[in-house]
């Protein structure tokens, strides 16, 4: 009898709270993304590149935090919480300075203090960066090509192998852009082949 492989365990995070879909008001500015790729974690497990999206603040009638998305998007750049509690309002806030962390510091606020274990919706790096990348080829052969949404309908990774295939931009960068958009994001734009 021949055992069968067991999955590697992965670490499973639960937090009581409601994602919402992202607001489509005019005066927010969103990166595309899809909603599979938005994610729940700790403020102190956002990494470097993460897109942050919206925080979960308590309600006052007691129940669940929803996401209150911001204005625009950001991309974190986090470091420990080094501030003076009374360095400015945000800083206040902070119960355990020993524990909290700055997501951002200087862009799009000068201060982004955070607590370390409060809720927090991102788009991980990679697929932030996958998702640019494809919004980066996709306007680019529209600029000098056929556009390829007219030229091409269907699931991303056929998508993919249809620039691979026909795109107008020049061989080795459309192959470089996609090579690194699959293996940023293989689950939305498919493995490379």
């Amino acid at each position: 009898m021949t055992a069968l492989p067991v999955a590697a365990a992965r670490h499973v995070s639960f937090f009581p709270v409601v994602v919402t879909g992202p607001p489509t008001d005019r005066n927010r500015t969103w990166p595309s993304f899809t909603p599979a790729s938005a994610r729940v974690v700790e403020a102190r497990d956002v990494q470097a590149g993460d897109l942050i999206l919206a925080d979960f603040p308590h309600p006052a009638d007691g129940g669940s935090p929803t996401s209150n998305y911001f204005t625009k998007a950001y991309h974190a750049h986090p470091t420990a919480f080094t501030e003076s509690r009374d360095s400015c309002p945000e800083c206040t806030q902070i119960e355990d300075p020993g524990t909290a962390v700055m997501l951002t510091k200087g862009h799009p606020w000068d201060c982004d203090p955070w607590e370390a274990e409060f809720p927090v919706l991102i788009v991980p790096a990679a697929q932030a960066t996958a998702h640019h990348l494809w919004g980066y080829l996709v306007s680019e052969a529209n600029r000098v090509g056929d556009p390829p949404e007219l030229v091409f309908e269907g699931p991303e990774p056929d998508a993919a192998d249809w620039f691979l295939a026909n795109s107008p931009l020049y061989t080795e960068d459309t192959c470089a852009l996609v090579t690194a958009i699959r293996l940023l994001d293989p689950h939305r734009f498919g493995p490379n082949r």
